[in-house]
C-alpha cells in the first residue's frame, strides 16, 4: 500500500516576524481580497473604522483566487508600502 499526503514541503527558510506597531496612526494598511463574496462591503468598512479611529491613511487592495498563494510581486508591494495588511476572511 503507498499512502499519499497532499503536503507542500515545507519551507527550506522562515522569515522573521516584523516588529509589532506601535499604532496605526499614519500608516497604509493592505487587504488582501480572495474573493469571499462579500469581502468587499467587510472591507469598505473596515477600512472606514480603522481610518477614522486609528488614523490609518491609505489602502492598498490586492486581490487573489481563493484556492491559491498571493502572488510574489503583490507581496513585496505590500511588505514596501503596508505597515500591517489584513488577509481575506472566509472559508
Amino acid at each position: 500500500m503507498e499512502l499519499l499526503v497532499p503536503l507542500a514541503d515545507p519551507p527550506k527558510s522562515r522569515a522573521s516576524l516584523a516588529s509589532r506597531l506601535a499604532g496605526l496612526e499614519g500608516h497604509t494598511v493592505g487587504l488582501i481580497d480572495n474573493g469571499w463574496w462579500c469581502l468587499d462591503v467587510i472591507y469598505d468598512e473596515i477600512e472606514t473604522l480603522l481610518a477614522e479611529r486609528y488614523g490609518v491613511v491609505g489602502f492598498l487592495r490586492k486581490p487573489k483566487h481563493t484556492s491559491s498563494p498571493t502572488a510574489q510581486e503583490d507581496l513585496q508591494e505590500l511588505v514596501q508600502k503596508c505597515g500591517a495588511v489584513i488577509t481575506g476572511l472566509g472559508n
